[in-house]
């Protein structure tokens, strides 16, 4: 009789436990895809091709672009409109797309949609990294693939736990000034 309730809470801690990895992963983003893998597969040339049969196959003053750039590192997705320059328009898809060659091209009439993934943060984001003894921290300022220092923290990297090291030399993503400071004033020792 001892063992039914003992074995009512084993089965309860292991439908807990269960569920809980379930929300991680799903909370993660675990084994989901990104919005662009389903172009990652296919080769320009026929991305190119299909573009060309659903319109027309130059770029015209009245086209619109959408630049979306995706920032696998934190998730986000940014995106702008505008117009095409003067240097593009009258250009054929396949010149377009060997000036863009970073993006993907999707044709529609009269707009044109440009994607890519960067594997960096985007630029709402800071990142902190050492360089020696000193916490630095860097953001992306042009929305590109590349992050630039923006100002040293007054912390010290070797005070720091190993956890946290660890963390810092993998580049610790922060949303705000205030968010590194409330953290690194935590984690130093008392």
């Amino acid at each position: 009789m001892e063992r039914t309730p003992l074995r009512a809470l084993r089965y309860l801690l292991v439908l807990v436990c269960v569920a809980g990895l379930g929300a991680f992963l799903y909370e993660t983003g675990f084994g989901r895809a990104t919005p662009f893998s389903q172009w990652t597969r296919k080769s320009t040339d026929e991305r190119l091709s299909a573009a060309k049969t659903n319109t027309a196959d130059t770029v015209t003053t009245d086209m619109q672009f959408e630049w979306v750039c995706f920032y696998r590192r934190c998730g986000h997705t940014t995106s702008r409109r505008k117009s095409p320059t003067l240097e593009e328009v009258g250009m054929t898809l396949t010149q377009f797309q060997n000036r863009h060659k970073e993006y993907h091209l999707e044709v529609f009439p009269g707009f044109m949609r440009m994607d890519r993934a960067l594997a960096q943060c985007c630029p709402a984001h800071l990142v902190v990294f050492h360089q020696g003894d000193i916490l630095c921290v860097y953001q992306n300022t042009e929305g590109e693939n590349t992050l630039s220092l923006q100002w040293a923290l007054s912390y010290s990297y070797s005070a720091l736990s190993p956890e946290t090291q660890k963390l810092v030399q993998k580049g610790m993503l922060f949303d705000s000034r205030e968010a590194i400071a409330q953290f690194f004033q935590a984690s130093q020792p008392s």
